[in-house]
């Protein structure tokens, strides 16, 4: 019987982790897409292939300079945003200041993120947790604060 179980609540995990992405081999990604990481990264060597289902994107996974990056295309190849992990050192001195100003100064910083998107050269990401919750927020390099998520 426990045995059942915890074959039940395994499965559960599977499907749920494959309810949002699903990892792909180059083949099954569409020639668009693949043309569109190529053409904005041509250097990089593309280790992972996923579609995101929640998002309704290809995600192309690589390495640039020893940082991992996770690129976002549609499916009709148009890049959406590039994100990698960063440390405090990486984050603009403006950008600690305003944080350091915010109500979520106490908070626990669970990531640090740099993020590139068509509309911003830059923009860093914070995943902060505390008892109260979780919370991303999101700043430019000159410390404004563009948007909270609160989970």
């Amino acid at each position: 019987m426990l045995k059942q179980l915890f074959l039940i609540i395994l499965s559960i995990i599977f499907f749920q982790l494959n309810a949002f992405s699903q990892q792909l081999k180059e083949t099954e990604v569409p020639k668009i897409v693949r043309d569109s990481v190529k053409k904005k990264y041509p250097e990089v060597y593309v280790y992972e292939w996923e579609w995101k289902k929640k998002r309704n994107v290809y995600q192309a996974e690589f390495i640039i300079k020893g940082s991992e990056y996770e690129a976002d295309f549609t499916k009709e190849g148009i890049w959406v945003k590039t994100e990698r992990d960063v440390s405090r050192n990486d984050i603009p001195v403006l950008v600690w200041e305003r944080f350091n100003t915010s109500e979520y100064v106490s908070w626990k910083i669970e990531d640090l993120e740099e993020h590139n998107t068509p509309k911003y050269t830059f923009v860093y990401a914070f995943e902060l947790s505390s008892r109260k919750g979780k919370v991303l927020l999101y700043f430019l390099p000159t410390g404004e604060l563009l948007e909270t998520f609160v989970q």
